[in-house]
């Protein structure tokens, strides 16, 4: 088969996103597989990078996005994306980049370059179903990335509480019905790889009654396989008696990756009564960014960003 992947980027340093493992996955079972992305640095015969076929680069979108809904709307630790599509990309410059015609098209992260409109155009100029990888619920609601305890995406979005609006008609409105207009003529299934967004893809408007296909992402065995529990202390200087708590996050400082919660649990473990151990022998494995001014109450090692696999 011909299968064709939308992500808005393709970076090198993060190879291990969906698009890219699934692109792998059907190019080793034979299948030719090509990913379509708007900007990106991989220089790869299966990877399409639209922007090197530009004069411009595509800067206005994410210049856009930062100053109107992260500095004026003050709105630091929310993702807002509407269906704009502010760099002019068209379903024109997908057809001309790609040398085959695709018999399935996944869409994965696809904000701000490939939007409903543009994904519906190509499923219908290629007669190809569309198959939905969801990383987030932007695709379920009127442009937040992560409703936390807000369902109005389940009707029809409006009065946004990201946007701080209180009218019914906003732009999360406006968004919400821009896409529901496209979903629903689009030949379209969604391929979900944990349960929280299944259970929130059949709650929304916009996806209650699109076809769900659950499995999980796909392990690389030939990295990922069991080794020797010795060898890895060594490697990360455990001490070989330390019972080790291992916690990661992108951004360790970002209030919904939840580390205010495990340091909340960790004072608890601390405070209670030991009977087979010692707060001496815990110790805390951690990874990621941003590892600031957190008051950690065991030991611990930092691993920093894990940029690879």
């Amino acid at each position: 088969m011909n299968i064709l992947h939308l992500n808005t980027y393709s970076l090198s340093k993060i190879q291990s996103f969906p698009h890219f493992k699934f692109h792998q996955d059907l190019l080793v079972e034979g299948h030719d597989s090509l990913i379509v992305s708007a900007k990106g640095d991989v220089r790869d015969d299966k990877v399409i990078i639209l922007e090197r076929s530009k004069k411009l680069p595509f800067i206005f979108s994410p210049i856009f996005r930062k100053l109107f809904f992260q500095i004026l709307n003050k709105n630091e630790s929310n993702y807002f994306y509407p269906e704009w599509n502010l760099d002019n990309i068209k379903t024109a410059d997908v057809i001309k980049n790609i040398s085959f015609t695709p018999d399935v098209i996944m869409t994965y992260w696809t904000k701000f370059a490939f939007n409903q409109k543009i994904i519906y155009e190509l499923s219908e100029y290629y007669d190809a179903p569309v198959l939905c990888v969801l990383v987030d619920t932007a695709m379920l609601t009127g442009g937040c990335h992560f409703p936390g305890s807000c369902d109005k995406y389940k009707k029809s979005c409006g009065s946004c509480p990201i946007l701080n609006s209180k009218r019914d008609n906003d732009l999360s409105r406006k968004t919400w019905l821009f896409k529901k207009k496209f979903i629903e003529k689009t030949d379209l299934k969604m391929l979900i790889c944990s349960s929280t967004l299944a259970r929130q893809a059949s709650y929304s408007g916009l996806t209650k009654q699109i076809e769900q296909i659950q499995m999980l992402l796909t392990v690389d065995e030939t990295i990922f396989y069991p080794r020797d529990n010795i060898d890895a202390r060594i490697h990360f200087k455990i001490p070989i008696n330390k019972k080790v708590i291992f916690f990661g996050a992108a951004n360790l400082n970002h209030p919904r990756k939840g580390i205010s919660y495990l340091i909340e649990s960790l004072n608890k473990l601390r405070s209670y009564s030991k009977e087979t151990y010692s707060n001496d022998d815990i110790l805390l494995l951690i990874a990621g960014n941003k590892l600031e001014g957190q008051d950690i109450p065991f030991d611990y090692i930092s691993l920093g960003y894990l940029k690879h696999e």
